[in-house]
């Protein structure tokens, strides 16, 4: 009995296979190198200056691809409107404003939306009060969240958005923790109490400007707020540091930090803190000045502290002679 073979199951020499007859994960090297070598010498023409369809590529290939072309550290700014109440609204509004439009793989195709959607999640989906019908955004690894002057306080405020923010790596608040640092542990804990997944912290002072024009209503803010670390100033004007900030300011860091340490957070992790400032006051920075009035700063905090101290004591003295008293 004869077995009946099929035309394509017939042996081929290399010079009878053709590159679409092969798989896409297997190409005999060897003899197509061969060949474009020849195509070359006799047409002048170079094979590869062709580009293979993208859609015949591996799907390992193209998901490398599509993850490549992803856009680099972004930052997602949260407008607080504080008159909601004056306009007629009925909840708290507020807007998650990126500093790009969503990335372009979102809406190519099926195979770069499921790609994208691996890294990039859309934020505040369980929660109510976000004004406009964009969706933002957000790669938790790499992209930096940043609040408003008010930001610690509606990230308290909105029913649902701790789901989103615990999942938050990198924060930038304005100013140097004024919020914060004016108050005891208690104030750094509920501010920081939905952010326990904390890498860094940005700090950004403003340069001859104080923090007033941050009062405004958000619809009035700068639009260069939604761009850099800082409260306005164009980012080949900030630098990275510390040393350069008057005592109050870092003063106020340094307290941020400790209660942060003291806050008695359960799970919370200290993020690495960096400072962004104007190249002005950097240059314009006379240390021996700031050594002195930093001590003044500190003496006269310390000072502060052991008269709290002393009327703490003073009062439970009081509290147990009386309880002796009437016993």
């Amino acid at each position: 009995m004869a077995l009946f073979v099929p035309d394509s199951f017939l042996p081929m020499t290399p010079d009878q296979i053709t590159e679409a007859q092969l798989p896409l994960t297997y190409k005999p090297l060897p003899v197509f190198a061969a060949r474009r070598l020849q195509t070359f010498l006799s047409t002048g023409t170079d094979p590869n200056a062709s580009f293979t369809i993208f859609s015949r590529l591996p799907l390992e290939l193209r998901r490398k691809i599509w993850r490549l072309s992803l856009p680099e550290r972004n930052i997602i700014t949260i407008y607080t409107e504080i008159w909601a109440e004056d306009r007629g609204y009925t909840r708290r509004v507020y807007s998650a404003i990126s500093s790009r439009l969503p990335p372009a793989t979102l809406f190519a195709n099926r195979e770069s939306r499921a790609v994208t959607l691996e890294h990039y999640s859309p934020l505040f989906t369980q929660c109510e009060g976000q004004g406009g019908d964009r969706i933002t955004y957000m790669d938790f690894q790499i992209d930096v969240l940043r609040l408003g002057i008010l930001g610690l306080c509606w990230a308290k405020s909105v029913p649902g958005v701790e789901f989103d923010l615990r999942r938050v790596k990198h924060l930038a608040v304005p100013g140097s923790g004024e919020q914060i640092s004016y108050r005891g542990h208690e104030n750094a804990a509920v501010a920081f109490e939905n952010f326990r997944n904390l890498h860094t912290l940005f700090f950004s002072t403003c340069h001859q400007r104080g923090a007033a024009h941050l009062y405004r209503p958000a619809s009035q803010w700068p639009r260069t707020l939604a761009s850099p670390f800082n409260c306005g100033d164009k980012e080949d004007e900030i630098e990275d540091g510390v040393d350069g900030m008057r005592p109050i300011e870092r003063l106020r860091i340094w307290t941020v930090w400790q209660r942060l340490e003291n806050g008695g957070l359960e799970g919370f992790t200290k993020p690495e803190i960096v400072v962004r400032l104007h190249k002005e006051d950097i240059a314009t920075f006379d240390r021996r000045q700031y050594l002195e009035d930093y001590h003044e700063e500190m003496e006269r905090q310390t000072e502060q502290l052991e008269r709290e101290q002393h009327a703490t004591e003073a009062e439970s003295m009081i509290e147990a002679l009386i309880c002796l008293a009437f016993s």
